[in-house]
């Protein structure tokens, strides 16, 4: 029986997009047959009991972990610190963001570009979500070491049977979700609202500067009381807001996949989001994008975009057509054919 360690330790924050991964990801390989999976966690998590569990200690992440019935180990992120001593690695990059965040050839950019390539060296085979990640990380490191690369999409799993409608609820909306910081770019949304006149619904983490910046700038166009931030919200919450949003807005300028706009796509509610980085890939030919941020480009393409969607029922069927590529299951098996490649 195959033997495979993975690395649950971004866990420890369920609700961003390297958690849901780890969940969803780790959810489908325990439907893999025939394989032994030990999950290693963050200390701060809960052990669940249903399969092979271990909290990861400050030494595995100096010295490695000492699992002799490994037969693979699986770092599931570019900032892993995680391998198993001795065993085949594979690793997994989701994106590199660094590029963007930080000015070319300053003394952080190259601390990420030396700790990636330092992993990829360590790897036996590399994985990208996203073929857009894959093209970016060829330009900056080198995967000669490296024997087998893979492109394997992410999934989505609305985990929700039942929607269940939160205290912000307006009858109608536009709605986004996702980690605020500027990165997601939600501010550039704010005309869309001041044109249609339709309230949107920002939900992720509100105790930060960026999202005091949204609210001033909507105080300034006089749409203070059209911007909601519900916080934190439930996968019921998430499942409602999904299927009763006039629209999802995703105007993101760094995403190694996007998952969310999956999510929206499996209710059938039309998608508008940033032509940048994987986001074409991940929307496909149905999705209305934001070639630029000027606010006059952004309102045209929305209300364009959006009188396109009423027009045309049959779109909503499209769009739920075009998430059912991307499922756990299809993920879990690409993973397993991986593992079975480095030994």
């Amino acid at each position: 029986m195959l033997s495979v360690g993975v690395d649950m330790e971004r866990m420890r924050n369920v609700n961003s997009g390297l958690g849901q991964y780890c969940l969803q990801l780790g959810n489908a390989l325990l439907q893999e047959q025939a394989i032994d999976f030990s999950f290693y966690y963050p200390q701060q998590y809960p052990l669940p009991i249903h399969q092979t569990a271990y909290n990861i200690s400050k030494t595995a992440k100096l010295f490695g972990i000492k699992a002799p019935q490994l037969d693979v180990f699986h770092a599931t992120h570019q900032d892993s610190k995680l391998y198993a001593q001795n065993k085949p690695y594979i690793l997994t990059i989701h994106d590199l963001n660094f590029i963007e965040k930080y000015p070319a050839r300053s003394i952080r950019y190259y601390q990420f570009l030396y700790m990636i390539q330092r992993l990829v060296k360590r790897a036996s085979a590399v994985n990208f979500i996203s073929n857009y990640t894959y093209q970016i990380a060829q330009r900056y490191l080198d995967f000669s070491s490296v024997k087998t690369t893979a492109i394997i999409h992410n999934g989505f799993c609305l985990s929700a049977k039942q929607a269940v409608k939160p205290n912000i609820a307006p009858s109608k909306f536009l709605f986004s979700i996702g980690i605020i910081n500027p990165k997601k770019n939600f501010h550039a949304l704010l005309p869309i609202v001041k044109a249609t006149g339709l309230p949107l619904v920002i939900a992720g983490n509100t105790s930060n500067v960026y999202v005091e910046r949204i609210k001033t700038q909507a105080n300034e166009l006089g749409i203070s009381e059209l911007i909601h931030f519900p916080g934190l919200i439930t996968e019921e919450e998430k499942l409602w807001y999904y299927q009763n949003c006039q629209a999802f807005l995703f105007p993101s300028l760094a995403e190694g996949f996007g998952m969310p706009v999956i999510e929206a796509m499996s209710q059938g509610v039309p998608v508008f989001l940033s032509r940048k980085t994987s986001l074409p890939e991940v929307g496909g030919p149905l999705a209305y994008f934001f070639d630029t941020f000027d606010p006059e480009h952004i309102v045209t393409v929305f209300e364009k975009g959006f009188a396109d969607f009423l027009s045309k029922p049959h779109l909503s069927q499209a769009f739920k057509l075009h998430a059912s590529q991307f499922s756990w299951e299809k993920a879990a098996k690409e993973y397993r054919q991986l593992y079975e490649s480095v030994l």
